[in-house]
């Protein structure tokens, strides 16, 4: 049997975590932008693809009635905020973007990922809590 949560409409962008990632998706799409044309083709798509689906499943978690796959989503955010650290690196490693730019930006995927892990334990709590359907 699977746990549901109260069945209500909920607005993504009430969440500060999510209006954090369009955040991240802003700057990286600067800096996609700015990538030479073979560069844009391979990192940037890359952390552009990994960006995006931090909001993206952010998004999808806020809108499942099921618990457990609203955890899967978070899980699936907080996976693509370690990869879009991934490409930061990369980035910063081949010159593309500078010092600053790098530790900003990872920073505030740190961040994001902090809080993706607080929704992940309250989640938890909620699974242990809410009623059980068949």
């Amino acid at each position: 049997m699977k746990k549901i949560r109260n069945i209500v409409d909920r607005d993504v962008r009430t969440l500060s975590v999510y209006q954090k990632s369009l955040g991240l998706v802003d700057q990286v799409k600067i800096i996609h932008d700015a990538l030479p044309w073979r560069e844009k083709e391979v990192l940037g798509d890359q952390i552009w693809r990994a960006a995006t689906s931090i909001a993206g499943n952010i998004s999808e978690a806020n809108a499942q009635v099921y618990i457990s796959v609203s955890f899967r989503q978070l899980n699936s955010a907080l996976g693509s905020g370690g990869e879009t650290c991934t490409w930061l690196e990369i980035l910063f490693r081949c010159g593309y973007i500078d010092q600053n730019t790098f530790d900003s930006l990872f920073e505030k995927v740190m961040e994001i990922r902090r809080m993706l892990i607080g929704m992940m334990k309250k989640l938890l709590v909620e699974m242990e809590d809410e009623i059980e359907v068949a």
